[in-house]
């Protein structure tokens, strides 16, 4: 019997052991930690929208941001989030309730899936309509600075359309 295949096996499993002894350790497990800082944006973004404060939602929001509700056109960057988030606001208060039911991290990226409920009391008085009762998408980005912000979104409700002017 020869020696030569043992030897061979052998080696390799030396170069392994090696290698991994001299492999850099995994980095420390953030999952915890982000989503606790995801749960917290999820909460002061709804606080923010049911105070109606554009300029504290805006800064939830990456640069490049869209907000994609159906049968409107595509929200663009905080020029078209401030003016979004304007017409909805002089519509009357909103309040929003926001429930997540799935929370997926990938790396630097992530999504959050839930339903939310959306009732509006018109400017003037009123009673409270539901303008939504649905489901949304959410993709978040981190940072460099390792804090998160909403980068796409999605929803199966439209935003509520801003009332024709009268006379219209």
């Amino acid at each position: 019997m020869s020696i030569q295949p043992f030897c061979r096996y052998s080696s390799a499993i030396a170069l392994a052991v090696t290698l991994a002894a001299c492999a850099p350790p995994p980095p420390p497990d953030t999952t915890a930690e982000d989503t606790a800082a995801i749960n917290t944006l999820r909460d002061a973004w709804t606080a923010a929208f049911n105070a109606r404060d554009v300029d504290t939602l805006l800064g939830m929001y990456t640069e490049d941001a869209m907000d994609m509700a159906p049968n409107q056109p595509t929200v663009t960057g905080h020029a078209g989030l401030r003016d979004m988030f304007t017409a909805q606001f002089a519509m009357g208060q909103g309040t929003a309730t926001v429930t997540s039911e799935e929370l997926q991290l990938m790396g630097d990226w992530a999504y959050d899936r839930g339903t939310f409920t959306l009732t509006m009391t018109p400017e003037g008085g009123g009673e409270p309509v539901q303008a939504a009762n649905d489901r949304y998408l959410v993709i978040l980005r981190q940072g460099a600075d390792g804090s998160w912000k909403l980068a796409r979104l999605m929803s199966s409700s439209p935003t509520p359309a801003a009332p024709a002017a009268a006379g219209s």
